[in-house]
C-alpha cells in the first residue's frame, strides 16, 4: 500500500542543530514535513493530529533520546495509530556516534548517519517515506543532447565496422607473391 509521503520528525529541543539540514533537504524535496518545535509536557491534540495524519515518523536517535519524555509519547502515539493502519512507516535515524541502541529502536528502517554523507542514505529515507520518484526529470534540452551524443556514437560505431568489415574483405582478397 502506498504511503502519502508525510513525514513527523521526533527529536529533543537539544537536537535542532543536529536536524537543520535534514529539514533542508527534506524541505527542498517537498516534503510535508512537520516536528514539534517547542518542548512540551503532554501531547496536545494538534501534536496527536499531525503524528496521526502522516504515514512515516522519523525518530532522531541521540543520547538526548532516553531521557526525553516528549519523544517517548510521541512514539506511544505513532505506534497506537500505526496499530491501526500498518502502511505507516517507523524509520529511526542515529544522529549521534555516542548513542546506544535500545531494546525500543525497532522500525521499518534504522540507519547509522554518523559514518554517511546525507547523500547515502537520503535515498533510502525517501524511498520508505513514499516521496522517492521513479526516475528524475530530466530538461527537454539536456535529454536531446544526451540523445545527439548517443546518436553521433552509433553513427561512429557503424561506419567503424563498416570500414574494419571493409578493409579486412579488401586485404583478404590481394593475392600473396
Amino acid at each position: 500500500m502506498p504511503r502519502n509521503g508525510k513525514v513527523y520528525i521526533s527529536h529533543t529541543p537539544e537536537d535542532d542543530a543536529q536536524i537543520a539540514s535534514l529539514l533542508s533537504t527534506l524541505k527542498a524535496e517537498h516534503v510535508d514535513v512537520w516536528y514539534e518545535r517547542d518542548p512540551i509536557e503532554q501531547l496536545d491534540d494538534v501534536v496527536r493530529r499531525e503524528i496521526t495524519e502522516r504515514d512515516a515518523f522519523i525518530r532522531i536517535l541521540t543520547n538526548h533520546t532516553a531521557t526525553s519524555r516528549q519523544m517517548a509519547q510521541e512514539l506511544e502515539e505513532f505506534e497506537r495509530a500505526q496499530a491501526a493502519d500498518d502502511r505507516r512507516a517507523r524509520i529511526n535515524l542515529i544522529m549521534d556516534p555516542a548513542y546506544e541502541r535500545q531494546p525500543t529502536d525497532v522500525g521499518t528502517l534504522t540507519i547509522n548517519t554518523t559514518n554517511k554523507p546525507e547523500t547515502a542514505w537520503l535515498p533510502s529515507v525517501l524511498a520508505e517515506m513514499g516521496k522517492l520518484k521513479a526516475s528524475a526529470e530530466i530538461p527537454t534540452h539536456t535529454l536531446t543532447v544526451i540523445v545527439g551524443i548517443a546518436v553521433v556514437i552509433a553513427i561512429i560505431v557503424l561506419f567503424g565496422g563498416l570500414y574494419l568489415m571493409l578493409t579486412h574483405a579488401v586485404g583478404s582478397q590481394v593475392p600473396i607473391p
